[in-house]
């Protein structure tokens, strides 16, 4: 999608918008997303989503998990 298109787009009921910013040098990402994101957009923080029981970073979760956290994005 273009940057145009979404600019159309935002705003619309069948459109969610999420930033899934990170850096791989440990900074928070929040902060940026804070300071300047798309309008209308969430935070989709990969940290907070990801298998917290597994010792690897960012694993995915269990289906039930992620559905209840991008759901309370709005997805």
């Amino acid at each position: 999608m273009s940057t145009a298109d979404l600019a159309d787009a935002l705003g619309r009921s069948d459109l969610r918008v999420l930033d899934g910013s990170w850096f791989l040098d440990g900074r928070d990402a929040q902060g940026p997303f804070r300071d300047a994101h798309i309008p209308g957009a969430g935070f989709f923080d990969i940290e907070a989503i990801s298998d917290q029981s597994s010792p690897l970073p960012h694993m995915l979760p269990s289906p039930e998990a992620f559905a209840e956290a991008v759901g309370g994005l709005g997805v």
